[in-house]
């Protein structure tokens, strides 16, 4: 029984041209998003040296992200150690766009928008000076990031992984076009809803949560958000379910979690504060339990839009069963 097996011979050589072709599209695709995301950073690149734009900071780190987003779709095993060494750099470069843009939303957001009865002005001032301090530090260890060696070697591994790349001489041409376009689709249909999925296996038992696994499902909402922005034009269904608000929603209603948590780890390091800093350490535990308060409300704020979202994705996933099966009755 095992010589009734069909020959490799036997096979037609279209499918084979169909996966080179398939293969040959998606990182076309992939090059064009990266290529994309690496412009939009680099638009932010002079305002970044220069130290003067707080929105350059938190654009610049949206791109990063976009690109991650990016490696994360499409998969393929040749490329894991060259996406491994893409991802670390990034991190790096994010790590230190990080650090400033998280000192500037503590001095910009959370302390000029606190009530005047939280902190009396004397103190107000000696927090805002010692919060510029910080920021002062920050800017200066990412300029030096941005002027290093390591840097420029990142910018020529972006612009390599933003190359279309090449059809080889050997490689004809496949003759359905539209065959590229389908295949693209499906694998972006996949990608989203891998995403889907890794949002709702993250987010299970989302009310017992801590701080580490809320910030597991803000990351897995951003990839999935940015993902289908970059993925729209060549994504089948549409509207996608991602498309509503109720996914920026609760994108946003993490990142103001996590504000607050940050917030509170920065306020212990400024009650903590070492020798070598240029301020004495500082404490107020009106400001503490001020911050709790917002960390409660911003708890609840996540539980009420992660409800909403699945609830709403729900209902369109059983919209979507209904379209299939319509014109079979």
């Amino acid at each position: 029984m095992r010589h009734a097996k069909s020959n490799s011979s036997d096979s037609p050589a279209m499918p084979v041209e169909q996966q080179r072709s398939e293969t040959m599209a998606t990182l076309d695709l992939q090059a064009r998003l990266i290529a994309h995301c690496t412009a939009l950073y680099r638009a932010r690149e002079a305002d970044l040296l220069a130290g003067t734009d707080r929105e350059a900071v938190h654009q610049a780190r949206i791109a990063l992200r976009q690109i991650r987003a990016v490696l994360g779709v499409f998969k393929k095993g040749s490329e894991a150690p060259a996406k491994r060494l893409l991802r670390t750099e990034i991190r790096w470069l994010a790590r230190a766009l990080g650090g400033v843009r998280d000192w500037e939303v503590f001095r910009f957001s959370t302390l000029s928008g606190l009530p005047p009865e939280v902190l009396e002005p004397i103190r107000r001032q000696a927090f805002e000076a010692a919060t510029t301090a910080r920021i002062t530090r920050a800017r200066r260890q990412l300029r030096r990031v941005l002027l290093s060696g390591r840097y420029r070697k990142l910018q020529a591994l972006l612009d390599a992984w933003g190359r279309r790349p090449a059809r080889p001489r050997s490689q004809p041409r496949c003759r359905d076009r539209a065959f590229d376009t389908r295949s693209v689709a499906e694998r972006t249909d996949r990608a989203m809803k891998r995403r889907r999925q890794q949002l709702l296996h993250i987010g299970r038992r989302l009310s017992r949560a801590d701080d580490e696994r809320m910030h597991d499902v803000r990351l897995a909402a951003k990839n999935l958000r940015y993902c289908n922005d970059l993925l729209a034009p060549s994504h089948r269904h549409t509207p996608a379910v991602e498309s509503d608000r109720t996914l920026k929603h609760l994108q946003e209603a993490l990142g103001a979690f996590n504000d607050v948590v940050v917030a509170q780890r920065h306020l212990r390091d400024l009650a903590a504060a070492a020798r070598t800093s240029k301020h004495a350490p500082i404490r107020s535990r009106q400001l503490e339990e001020h911050l709790e308060r917002l960390r409660v409300e911003a708890r609840a704020n996540v539980m009420a839009c992660w409800k909403h979202w699945r609830k709403r994705r729900r209902l369109q996933a059983l919209d979507a069963q209904r379209a299939k099966i319509a014109p079979a009755d």
